[in-house]
This record gives structure tokens, sequence and C-alpha cells, in this order.
């Protein structure tokens, strides 16, 4: 990784190649975008406005180019570009302003509540798109687990109305990914070690903690979709303090690696229920400061 790091800071024209071919490898393996918005936020948050938005503007280009060579229209290169790279320009550059990696991601929650109740109060009736995707994609999938067919109908109608709110998150999980890469990326390069000791200590704070409690309480007092999927926009983040408490653990115990990959092959397996539960203990250390309650490492 160290190398990689070194062939993306090496010159433009390298760091372009990582963009697109990247973002190319994607279209086969979906996991690998996260290494294509790595490597424009490492360029963006160590270089700067100008060298990160040259690397956009080219990475936009291709994209653009490839988009009207394939299908003839431009407009699948530029949403692409939208929404995986624009993203990811703005979060490096707070990132680089900030120096922070609390503020960042708090910034990213913000930015993420402020897209979906733009979207709800002013944006295109999404429902029909989503009912098509859950149609095609979801329901196959609960039919072969032999969900009842009342049931069924019930839990897809609840998925559509929460999709927008769900792929919202799913982008902030993604582009946050994307710059813990990027900045132990950067950390490998210019600073061996800062990275570890920077996530260790992420701690999102109790006002954002407390707004979004307060968004849960709403979303299950009030049954609204829409208070329900900012409520998950807003948790969803807590998950990664959630993740800084388990490796804060594992260092104190004997076998530390044993239990990285125990957590993470558990959160691979049971998605949704360690999501939650991770987001919660997240959340909940904001109040109680569970890292100074756990027990000191091995001597």
């Amino acid at each position: 990784m160290r190398r990689l790091a070194s062939f993306i800071m090496a010159d433009q024209l390298r760091a372009t190649t990582v963009v697109l071919g990247f973002a190319a490898l994607a279209l086969v393996f979906p996991p690998l975008m996260l290494l294509s918005g790595a490597a424009l936020m490492l360029v963006t948050a160590r270089l700067g406005v100008g060298s990160g938005l040259a690397l956009l503007g080219l990475s936009t280009l291709a994209s653009l180019a490839l988009s009207q060579l394939v299908t003839g229209q431009l407009w699948a290169g530029l949403l692409f570009s939208l929404l995986q790279w624009a993203p990811a320009f703005v979060l490096a550059l707070i990132l680089r302003y900030t120096v922070s990696l609390d503020r960042t991601l708090l910034s990213a929650v913000a930015l993420g509540l402020a897209g979906l109740a733009l979207l709800y109060l002013w944006g295109p009736d999404l429902t029909p798109y989503w009912r098509e995707i859950v149609e095609d994609y979801l329901r196959p999938a609960l039919e072969q687990a032999e969900l009842p067919a009342e049931n069924l109908d019930q839990t897809l109608a609840k998925v559509v109305q929460l999709m927008s709110g769900a792929v919202i998150a799913s982008m902030l999980v993604s582009h946050t990914l994307s710059l813990l890469l990027a900045r132990w990326w950067q950390s490998l390069l210019y600073k061996p070690g800062g990275f570890r000791e920077e996530f260790l200590g992420l701690r999102l704070g109790r006002v954002a903690a407390a707004l979004s409690l307060l968004l849960f309480a709403g979303a299950l007092l009030s049954q609204s979709p829409a208070m329900t999927a900012l409520a998950i926009v807003a948790l969803v983040m807590f998950l990664f303090q959630g993740l800084a408490i388990v490796h804060n653990l594992s260092a104190r115990t004997a076998n530390p690696m044993l239990w990285l990959i125990g957590a993470y092959v558990l959160l691979m397996l049971a998605l949704p229920q360690m999501t939650a539960a991770l987001s919660a203990m997240g959340v909940l250390d904001n109040f109680v400061d569970i890292r100074s309650r756990l027990p000191a490492p091995p001597r």
C-alpha cells in the first residue's frame, strides 16, 4: 500500500491513472471504487485545491469521453463524477483545512442530511424508481427465503420508502472508508503511526450524538419515512466511532489481530445487526466514554 501511495503522489499523470483505473475495475468489482476515491482524496488533502481540482477535472473529462463512447450520452459520466469523485474532493478539502478526522466526518453527516432534506422538500419523487429496483432485485431474493406474500409486500413497501435515506447512508459510509484509506496512506508517507492515533481517538461528540438521538426518537414517535431516513443517515456515521472502540479494545488484548478478524468477519456476516450495534456503541461512547473504562493493555 505504501508503494501505491507513493505512485499516486509521484505526479498528476500517475494519480489520474490510478483514479481512472480503479474506477474502471470497480465496474467488475465495486469495492475497488474505494481506492479510486482514496487516490483523489490523498492528492487533494496533501497538495490542496489546485492539484485536487486538476485531478478531478481530468478524471471527469475521461469519464465523460468514455460515457459518450459506450452509451452515446454524456450524462452517465457526469452523474458518476458528481456522485463518486465530487464528494471525495469536498471531504478531502475539509480534512485538509480542519486537520481533523472528527470534524470531517461531522461535515459529511451534515452534507448528507442537507442533501436528503433537499431531496424530500424539492427533489423529484423517486418512489417509482426505487420500487422498480426493489421489485427487480430484492423481491426475488426474499421470495427464495419463502417469506409469506402479505409480509413480503409490507416489507418491500417499507424498503421503498426508506431507499433514499439508505442510499445516502451507504454513500456516506463508502466515502468515509475512502477517506480513512487516504488518511492512512498519508500517514504512511508523511507521518508513520499518525493515522492509528487519530482513528483510535475518533469521537463525534455529544452534540452530534444528542441530535442523532432526537432524530431517532422523532422517527419512532412519528413513524414518518422521511424522519426515519434522516435518522439512518445521522446514526450511520457513529459506526466508525464504534469501530474505533473495537480497535481500542483489541489493542488491549493479548491477541489483537484475532479480535479484529473476528469483529470484521462478524460485521460481514451480520451487516445490518452489527452496523446497528456498533453505531449504538458509538453514540453511547460520547456520553459514558467507553474507552476510558477498557482494561489496561497487556505488558
